[in-house]
């Protein structure tokens, strides 16, 4: 059983109560978590705002395209 299997599994773990994506870029990062989408360049925040079902599909291809 690998190490994060209850982590990753459990019912109340946050893993699987929302979706969580976390891309790392080169100066930075982009953060799915819930409905919210957040852009960080050089550690400061760049990109704000709020998900809604019908777009997911798109903005992640975008970035994981």
């Amino acid at each position: 059983m690998p190490a994060n299997y209850l982590n990753s599994t459990h019912s109340e773990s946050i893993f699987v109560q929302k979706l969580l994506i976390i891309l790392h870029t080169g100066l930075g990062r982009k953060v799915l978590f819930g409905d919210s989408f957040k852009g960080y360049s050089k550690g400061a925040l760049v990109q704000e705002y709020k998900m809604e079902p019908d777009n997911l599909k798109k903005i992640l291809s975008s970035y994981l395209a």
